[in-house]
């Protein structure tokens, strides 16, 4: 809890390293030198597991890192590279979680062996793409995604959030976005955007199933 990864292109303007941050005393220490990516996807235990760089016709190649040397693994076309998007990594860092639209009409949910080819389907719409999703704070799995068709929609994977869902869809009309949870999972931080109003900041406590409005973004357009 006291340490975070950022990203700083004080070196290269056009590139930023990485480095490891005490938020308590301000010492960094670099983690990972940028030699021309544009982003990364770094492990809990802080380890470059992966990196992205562009094709020079528009495309992604995705990289993998074993030990000082980078991997190709995976390459994604331009045409799908706006909706073939790296989520995240599960616990063991075996599998990545993704979205993907390479072969299909809609970018579907997949979870994907890394560095190898099996790869299982978690969601799909064949209107739309996926959108965000949940993911549990520790244990690291999605547990929902979401589609927006006509209004958002979440598609459940971990059964147990069902409720919660449930109860946060009928505490507002607008659409809701969960910002942030407590490690312990018993706090969410939820907003709703709505089209006639600002957006609504609520606390929620699961164990109880009750939520504390906290503030609007634009308390003069409260009314």
């Amino acid at each position: 809890p006291d340490e975070i990864v950022v990203g700083l292109n004080n070196r290269v303007p056009q590139l930023h390293d990485l480095y490891r941050l005490n938020i308590l005393t301000g010492e960094m220490t670099l983690l990972e030198e940028n030699s021309g990516f544009m982003g990364f996807m770094v492990r809990d235990d802080y380890q470059v597991a992966a990196a992205f760089s562009m094709t020079p016709e528009g495309g992604l190649n995705f990289l993998l890192k074993h030990g000082s040397d980078w991997d190709p693994w995976e390459n994604i076309p331009p045409e799908d590279m706006l909706t073939t998007i790296p989520i995240s990594l599960n616990k063991a860092n075996t599998h990545l979680y993704m979205t993907d639209t390479r072969g299909r009409n809609t970018g579907a949910l997949f979870e994907v062996e890394l560095g190898g080819s099996a790869r299982r389907l978690l969601a799909e719409d064949p209107r739309c793409d996926a959108g965000e999703v949940i993911v549990h704070p520790t244990q690291k799995h999605v547990q929902a995604v979401y589609f927006t068709y006509d209004r958002k929609r979440w598609h459940v994977l971990d059964l147990t959030l069902q409720p919660d869902l449930d109860f946060l869809a009928a505490l507002s009309e607008g659409e809701m976005h969960l910002l942030n949870r407590s490690l312990d999972d018993r706090f969410w931080v939820v907003a709703y955007l709505l089209d006639d109003a600002p957006l609504q900041y609520f606390l929620y406590e699961r164990q109880a199933r009750k939520a504390e409005f906290l503030f609007t973004d634009r308390t003069a357009l409260e009314g």
